[in-house]
C-alpha cells in the first residue's frame, strides 16, 4: 500500500528524502510515490512564489511519474 508524503511516517519521508538523487530505477516504489506526491504539491505551492523552484519541483514530479507509470505498465 503506498502513502503519499503527507501520510507517512517522518522515518519513510527521509529515507524518501535521502533517495531523491539516486537513479529512479533504484528506489523502491513506495518511496519514489512519496517523493512523486512531495514534489508534485512543491510545483504548486511554489507556482506563485519561485518559478526556478517550481520549475525544479515539477521536473522531479514528472521524472517520479514517469518511473512509477513505467513500473505499473511492465
Amino acid at each position: 500500500c503506498m502513502v503519499d508524503y503527507r501520510n507517512c511516517t517522518d522515518d519513510m519521508f527521509n529515507r524518501a528524502m535521502a533517495m531523491k538523487n539516486k537513479d529512479v530505477d533504484k528506489i523502491p516504489t513506495n518511496y519514489l510515490y512519496i517523493l512523486y506526491t512531495k514534489y508534485k504539491a512543491e510545483a504548486v505551492k511554489l507556482k506563485a512564489v519561485d518559478q526556478l523552484k517550481a520549475a525544479k519541483a515539477r521536473e522531479r514530479k514528472q521524472k517520479y511519474w514517469k518511473e512509477l507509470y513505467r513500473r505499473k505498465t511492465e
